[in-house]
């Protein structure tokens, strides 16, 4: 062949390369637009997906929010109702027998009904035996008896026996059952003394005073 013909050969060749390779690209164009776009919907399927679990822990976090805030809510009104359930307890604590008697004999007085508890008042004649006034003071209560007061009457330092006084003759039996008492309680020498009321209308029945005779003397 002449070097013209080895010339349009190779010049034929490179024509032919050319036109190759232009198909060649516009494929390896296609390749990286179509995985752009496949990477594209990816983040964006992935970043939805995202939002959607965002969204679903933030709706978690306020649930959890507020069973803690009706947990706090829960254990403060418990422990306001076990606060207070002490406070009641407190105040039962500090009522005497002798105050809920009291309550009832009032309100047995005001209605009209029944009869009055007997009532005791207590009278000492030296101070030093107001405890030992308290103690016996106990053991009445504890046999039905409203035990109201101790009283200090200085003027009377001369009684020399303990006396249970009543008003009224028809009292007598509940007076010797008192002054009964007093004598198992160590008041031996404990006697009965009949004041005789019987018609006045401002001494409420049932009432009976004990007199104690010096004890811290003896």
């Amino acid at each position: 062949m002449s070097i013209e013909d080895n010339l349009a050969l190779l010049e034929s060749l490179d024509q032919k390369g050319t036109s190759l390779r232009r198909p060649a690209g516009w494929v390896a164009w296609g390749s990286v637009i179509t995985a752009g776009i496949v990477m594209a919907v990816l983040i964006f399927l992935a970043q939805r997906k995202l939002e959607q679990v965002r969204r679903q822990v933030e709706g978690e976090e306020e649930r959890l929010t507020k069973v803690q805030k009706e947990r706090a809510k829960a254990q403060t009104e418990r422990d306001t109702a076990r606060q207070l359930a002490q406070n009641y307890q407190s105040i039962l604590s500090n009522v005497t027998k002798t105050t809920a008697l009291a309550a009832a004999t009032d309100a047995t007085a005001k209605s009209g009904a029944g009869t009055l508890f007997p009532r005791v008042y207590l009278q000492i004649v030296n101070e030093d035996d107001r405890d030992y006034a308290k103690q016996v003071g106990k053991m009445l209560q504890d046999h039905g008896l409203l035990v109201l007061a101790v009283e200090y009457v200085s003027k009377a330092a001369g009684l020399k026996q303990t006396q249970v006084r009543y008003y009224k003759k028809a009292e007598e039996p509940e007076a010797e059952r008192i002054r009964d008492l007093l004598k198992q309680s160590g008041e031996t020498g404990a006697i009965t003394v009949y004041l005789k009321q019987d018609n006045n209308t401002k001494v409420r029945p049932n009432r009976f005073e004990v007199w104690f005779a010096s004890h811290a003397a003896r």
